[in-house]
């Protein structure tokens, strides 16, 4: 019964055709006139579903220029996306491990022989494409091989798109709650790197993390924002638990891009009042502050590690009151 109904319905909705208005505008004391075909045609309107079924039957949309969405990763992740075969079998390296394993030398492109160390992650596959290996295809132009593959891992043939055919490539999306990831990307997505080591490189001096190597390029040099907002509250004389609350808002709403910078500079402001409870002891001080930070941030689902932010060190009390007596 209820299909019955249900089919009835659809077969009267279908068949009254697209929504009309009839309507008549006259000024008062004027003799009506009444012409059903030219209000038919003046008044008649359509309606949001007919205007939205009318709007796609034309060509809206375009699936050129292709796009590629690059995998970001930090070494030994769990999470990388590996490079996959209709054969169901698939290679451990991800599209950012084939990067760094790209060819030697130079390609030519345009009129100009461009090196491939030179290339940054997004420009290294907008430029060119992976395939199945075959040595045979090596001696044609554009064709090369990929560089110190891992043993058990296949190696790929790199091949240069054809320039008629404009490809996009763009890095997967990452905020500074996510870490060193966030680092990572904002690092190469700025310049070329043969390694994650290379990465961390910067003016011959290997920095320790990711974070700290983006700081020492100047990636973020630009970008003070944070500490603009964290210096004008310790200039109006704010106290330190409100500025913990405000470094906590800046970093929960993917305000502070370096974390770890701020928690530097301004570190004995955030700690000033543990430091005058704890017979003027900075290491204290300091070490309470960052216990508040945590606590607060494990109310957003958010840790300390997860900002490249110093962990507290738990003292037993009698540490603790040695470290007060002798500070």
């Amino acid at each position: 019964m209820y299909v019955f109904a249900l089919t009835a319905l659809l077969i009267r909705v279908l068949s009254t055709g697209p929504d009309r208005a009839r309507f008549r505008v006259a000024a008062e004391g004027e003799e009506e006139r009444i012409d059903e075909i030219e209000e038919y045609w003046s008044g008649r309107y359509l309606s949001a579903g007919e205007a939205v079924w009318r709007i796609l039957g034309f060509h809206i949309t375009r699936k050129r220029p292709a796009m590629t969405m690059l995998p970001m990763h930090i070494p030994d992740s769990n999470h990388c996306h590996q490079y996959h075969r209709r054969n169901g079998q698939h290679s451990m390296l991800s599209c950012l491990d084939r990067y760094f394993h790209r060819p030697l030398g130079m390609f030519f492109r345009g009129s100009v022989d461009v090196p491939f160390n030179t290339l940054t992650y997004t420009k290294y596959y907008r430029l060119f494409r992976l395939t199945k290996f075959d040595a045979n295809l090596l001696h044609r132009p554009g064709h090369y091989a990929e560089r110190d593959i891992p043993e058990g891992q296949a190696l790929m043939l790199v091949i240069q798109r054809q320039d008629i055919y404009s490809h996009v490539t763009r890095l997967q999306p990452a905020t500074p709650s996510q870490g060193e990831r966030f680092y990572l990307r904002a690092i190469l997505a700025t310049r070329p790197a043969a390694s994650f080591e290379d990465a961390q490189t910067v003016v011959g001096v290997i920095y320790r993390t990711f974070q700290a190597a983006a700081i020492a390029m100047g990636v973020f040099a630009n970008k003070q924002e944070a500490e603009y907002a964290m210096a004008e509250a310790v200039a109006t004389l704010r106290t330190p638990r409100q500025l913990r609350f405000l470094f906590i808002h800046l970093l929960v709403n993917e305000c502070c891009p370096t974390p770890l910078s701020i928690w530097e500079r301004f570190c004995q402001d955030l700690s000033r009042d543990y430091y005058l409870q704890n017979e003027l002891s900075w290491e204290l001080g300091e070490d309470l502050a960052l216990q508040d930070l945590s606590r607060y941030l494990e109310e957003h689902g958010k840790t300390l590690r997860q900002y490249g932010l110093p962990q507290p060190v738990q003292h037993a009390s009698e540490v603790a009151h040695e470290i007060r007596r002798w500070a």
